[in-house]
């Protein structure tokens, strides 16, 4: 029997619905913030009798029920909002007290919107509470000045919140997002599994194709799920914490485990059996990852059949070992056990350093497949060193102590990789803070924008005598955006949508003489404002919300007309004044910004090339660019979480902003490795040295006209990448020929791996990024 007309009309609109509001988070939210307030509103007002009360109490749950966004689960909203209520007492006495004159409130609304907004640094869950938490302000700095009723107005406010975290738990709570350190461990798991049967591979035994490409696709799928646009705004890792530090090193770590994986000999060719997750993934992996000529191919096939590999079996089992421990700081992630040990890490490390020093197996006499084994070497040296990253920021993470990955004295910051385990979370903090007083971050514009803009909303509010002056700042609270085209974009639907209210709110009041119709017309205009107001769009959202402001305010003072012309002219006003700042300070806001931090980064990093490699050549030394560099990383990756975060007017086309990040991760990470490790030796003067001397210039010179391009806000050219050395292993082979010593291959062979990868990743921030990725 075929469903009826109206089964099928329900299930297009849950569909329709379903894409506006994916996992129905806004209905829910919309329902929990309708039932809350409509309580709070009716009970005090019409239960205790009691209107302020019901006015603090009904705009607290709003300000952080609607404005605010809260992250995690149930359980962890419930905790922040019990949290920030020490916070919203503070702000509703300050406001009380500034209200006894217009300039003080401005003042007050200067500096409190300015803090508020600045904190937002510390991280996404700061700054996802700043809008609530200013609203909070807003509402007691203006007239009356009442101070006697201040403990009124916190006991409305004690009551908002508290209602409002019980309801999270208990009125259709929402599931938990997967914690961004459970995806990290997913990744290190499949990563980890992945490696294992790639070192099988790479040993010889017998290992199924199709199950080595599920594997291999399962492991870029998990990795797939750490970028950007895969992340809800609150769980991306953007705080100054020691544990977002490690996971964004865990992160960077694993990406790079998974490109070394992908460079070994002796793998299958096939594309990957699933989704690649947005990382590039190559169509073949074979022993053309390195360019061999016909000799050292069948060479590769002997070692492949069982020759060299089994003779010195070494790279395969530190393969398993590094694979091993990937899996081992998954499950730390996870909080299970077995857990990463500091003896079996510090095991680990005396393997890596048998391996960078194991002697020549026929010293000036080489066949070709020993070269292609020190290629395998260098592989998994670099591995090994990407693993012990992922090792250590894991146990980081699960607060677990990691002084066996330290020297002593303790490093100075951006000396080690690990700085930042060893200082205070204030410490830390106040680096991050201090890092963003400068006219280039994006945190510090917002932050003076919006303070600016409430402030002089505040001073034209009070000098004007405005009816509801507090209409025009919450106007330009929710109407200002962080570039002044957006923030023009929004004006015409908000003044659409709040006529169209202001139309409907208009016939309430003409034609409704009886005011009980407002106590019961209120619950279900909440649930349709706070509900499906967010879901249809900006002007049903403001239109809605208008006819709410009608019957709210019906119900607190005599209703007329004059309502509706003062709710229109104070949106006017609100928005008027919400593009002017926009208009006045930086009007690009963090669409310029994002282009001039990533290429600022991109160009310390590609600094940091040249300098390493011709240190490490003899050919230079390093010029401070390192440094650099670690300043630069600080604005880029907080540029990127905005961009990524907020609505933008002129995306610069072909740019992947996560592969940018992660190309000036590779560049630092790299630099500061080859140049700290007192295991990285200097390479004498060959003409292969001298090679890699070039080849990385010409690529610093690609990735710095990249940056130009990105600053200037325009890809109007495809950066070629530099060609890599010709015939780089049989040179390598010739070298060891000579005499070389196998060290001497190493640093040569890692090198050139270091570049190639750089190479690669300089080709991915091109490559246009998917729908919705930024």
């Amino acid at each position: 029997m075929p469903p009826s007309r109206d089964v099928t009309a329900r299930v297009r609109l849950l569909r329709w619905v379903g894409r506006r509001d994916p996992g129905y988070q806004t209905l829910r939210r919309g329902l929990r913030l309708s039932v809350v307030t409509s309580v709070i509103f009716l009970g005090a007002r019409y239960g205790l009798h009691d209107v302020t009360l019901a006015v603090y109490g009904l705009f607290a749950a709003i300000a952080l029920g609607l404005l605010g966004q809260l992250p995690g689960g149930p359980a962890e909203r419930f905790h922040v909002l019990m949290l920030t209520l020490p916070v919203a007492w503070l702000l509703v006495s300050a406001g009380t007290v500034l209200a006894v004159r217009t300039w003080a409130a401005a003042a007050g609304m200067l500096v409190v919107a300015f803090v508020v907004s600045f904190v937002g640094i510390g991280g996404p869950r700061l700054g996802g509470l700043a809008p609530g938490l200013q609203l909070l302000y807003i509402l007691p700095c203006f007239p009356p000045y009442a101070p006697q009723t201040l403990l009124m107005r916190l006991s409305g406010v004690t009551l908002g919140v508290v209602l409002l975290a019980a309801a999270q738990l208990v009125l259709w709570p929402d599931p938990a997002p997967v914690p961004y350190r459970r995806r990290v461990a997913a990744a290190a798991l499949a990563v980890g599994g992945y490696l294992d049967l790639v070192a099988d591979a790479a040993a010889s035994r017998p290992v199924a194709r199709q199950y080595l490409l599920r594997r291999r696709a399962e492991a870029f799928d998990a990795m797939g799920q750490l970028r950007l646009n895969r992340l809800p705004p609150l769980q991306r890792p953007g705080s100054a914490s020691r544990r977002d530090w490690a996971l964004r090193d865990a992160t960077s770590a694993l990406g790079e485990m998974l490109s070394a994986a992908e460079r070994l000999p002796e793998l299958p060719a096939g594309p990957p059996q699933g989704p690649a997750g947005g990382f590039d993934v190559p169509g073949e992996v074979s022993v053309g990852a390195f360019p061999l000529s016909a000799p050292e191919e069948r060479a590769a096939g002997r070692a492949g059949a069982g020759t060299a590999i089994e003779r010195l079996p070494d790279p395969p089992e530190l393969l398993r070992r590094a694979a091993a421990l990937a899996s081992a700081s998954g499950r730390t992630l996870l909080g299970e056990t077995p857990l990463v040990d500091p003896v079996e890490l510090e095991a680990f490390n005396r393997a890596v350093e048998e391996l960078r020093r194991l002697p020549d197996p026929d010293p000036g006499h080489p066949e070709p497949a020993d070269t292609v084994r020190l290629c395998m070497d260098a592989i998994a040296l670099q591995t090994a060193e990407q693993v012990r990253t992922v090792a250590v920021a894991a146990r980081i993470v699960a607060g677990l102590p990691v002084a066996v990955a330290f020297g002593h004295p303790p490093p100075q910051p951006y000396r080690h990789k690990f700085w930042y385990a060893q200082v205070s979370s204030t410490y830390l903090y106040s680096q991050r803070f201090r890092a963003h007083l400068t006219v280039r971050s994006v945190y510090l514009q917002g932050a003076v924008r919006i303070a600016l803009a409430l402030a002089v909303a505040r001073v034209v509010a009070g000098y004007l005598h405005l009816a509801h002056g507090f209409w025009v700042l919450l106007a330009t609270l929710t109407l200002l955006r962080s570039t002044a085209a957006d923030t023009r974009t929004t004006l015409r639907p908000a003044i659409q949508g709040t006529i169209l209210g202001a139309a409907a709110g208009a016939a309430l009041l003409l034609l409704n003489d009886e005011p009980t119709i407002y106590e019961a017309v209120l619950p279900v205009i909440m649930l349709l404002t706070f509900a499906v107001g967010p879901v249809l769009g900006l002007a049903w959202a403001q239109g809605l919300i208008t006819v709410l402001l009608t019957v709210l305010f019906a119900q607190l003072g005599p209703a007329d007309l004059q309502l509706i012309e003062a709710r229109f002219l104070d949106v006017l006003v609100g928005a008027l004044i919400g593009i002017l700042a926009g208009v006045l300070f930086w009007p690009r806001g963090v669409t310029l910004e994002v282009r001039r931090a990533v290429a600022r980064y991109l160009e310390c990093g590609a600094l940091t090339i040249r300098d390493t490699v011709a240190t490490l050549t003899g050919r230079g030394g390093p010029g401070g660019e390192l440094g650099r560099a670690h300043e630069a990383m600080v604005l880029a990756n907080a540029s990127v979480l905005q961009y990524a975060a907020q609505r933008h007017g002129s995306p610069v086309p072909n740019i992947d902003w996560q592969a940018a990040l992660h190309a000036g991760q590779q560049m630092v990470r790299g630099g500061e490795f080859r140049l700290t490790d007192p295991n990285v030796i200097r390479l004498p003067p060959t003409g292969l040295s001298a090679q890699l001397d070039d080849f990385a210039r010409e690529l610093s010179h690609a990735y710095l006209d990249l940056a130009r391009q990105v600053r200037e806000g325009r890809i109007i050219r495809r950066v070629s990448a530099p060609a890599p050395p010709k015939q780089f292993v049989e040179r390598v082979h010739e070298l060891r020929v000579a005499g070389q010593p196998r060290t001497v291959a190493l640093g040569l062979l890692d090198l050139d791996i270091w570049l190639v990868n750089l190479r690669d990743t300089l080709d991915r921030i091109q490559h246009p990024p998917a729908p919705g990725d930024h």
